[in-house]
């Protein structure tokens, strides 16, 4: 049991030194390659360019491949020393083999669906098959963007803040005038306020009265614009009668003059 426990901390080490040295010679061949492209003159041919720039991904290449195969050569006696001596790890090795366990003990903790672990998955991929100078350029915009947000953020809250500071020195001097008036209230007498309070009494019973009186006038005014109301379709009906008495009179006929000023007369009495 403790056997196999081990053997699989060397296979999980002998992995990870893997994925590390070939991480780490990716990142040496981009710094190659960006020394190289630093080193070349700019010239007016594009097609001599892109030679240049084709020679220089195949130099790197080369040599990287070189470096790769003595990574790999001395890798298969390292391992082979690794499962000969599995308790002992040499000295040189040892800040190597304590980083990449911790390392491993941090990912292992991490939720893979935490926003974290979402957020570095996320990251790995959009920083894929970059160098690691084009890496930190790539990160530094990204704080730069956050940090211009914080900032509108931050002075948002500031102006915020600011209005509220206002708002608050308005209230204050508001609620200072009104102590300084409840102050000056409890100060006077009260053989000084009596006549006052009778004065105010005296007010408001006057203003009831003028309500009273507006009251009245309002239904004044009513009552004389039905009554011309009234008077006005009295006389209309008087006219209509009249109209039609005159057309009755002038179809049929009277006897006489006297019986045209009688019916008149009645007319006019009712």
């Amino acid at each position: 049991m403790a056997s196999s426990s081990i053997c699989g901390f060397v296979d999980a080490f002998l992995k990870d030194l893997h994925v590390a040295i070939d991480e780490s010679t990716r990142i040496v061949t981009g710094d190659v390659e960006n020394s190289l492209h630093q080193k070349l003159e700019s010239c007016g041919d594009k097609r001599k360019q892109a030679r240049q720039l084709n020679a220089v991904a195949k130099c790197s290449n080369a040599y990287m491949h070189r470096v790769q195969a003595g990574f790999n050569k001395n890798f298969d006696k390292f391992e082979l020393y690794m499962r000969r001596n599995i308790v002992m790890i040499p000295h040189d090795v040892i800040d190597d083999v304590e980083k990449i366990h911790q390392e491993r003990l941090k990912k292992n903790s991490v939720d893979p669906n935490s926003p974290e672990a979402l957020a570095a998955a996320a990251e790995e991929v959009e920083f894929a098959g970059l160098s690691p100078q084009e890496r930190r350029e790539k990160k530094l915009e990204k704080e730069l963007v956050a940090l211009r947000k914080q900032i509108r953020e931050l002075q948002g809250e500031t102006q915020r803040l600011t209005l509220e500071e206002k708002a608050l020195e308005f209230r204050t001097k508001h609620f200072k005038g009104v102590v300084a008036k409840l102050d000056f209230l409890e100060q006077i007498s009260a053989s000084t306020i009596k006549p006052l309070k009778r004065t105010v009494e005296k007010v408001a019973a006057l203003h009831e009265s003028l309500q009273v009186m507006d009251e009245v006038q309002t239904a004044l005014e009513e009552d004389t614009k039905a009554f011309k109301r009234k008077k006005m379709e009295t006389r209309d009906t008087y006219r209509n009668l009249h109209q039609r008495f005159l057309t009755q009179t002038a179809n049929v006929g009277l006897a006489s003059l006297d019986d045209l000023k009688a019916l008149n007369a009645n007319l006019s009495v009712k």
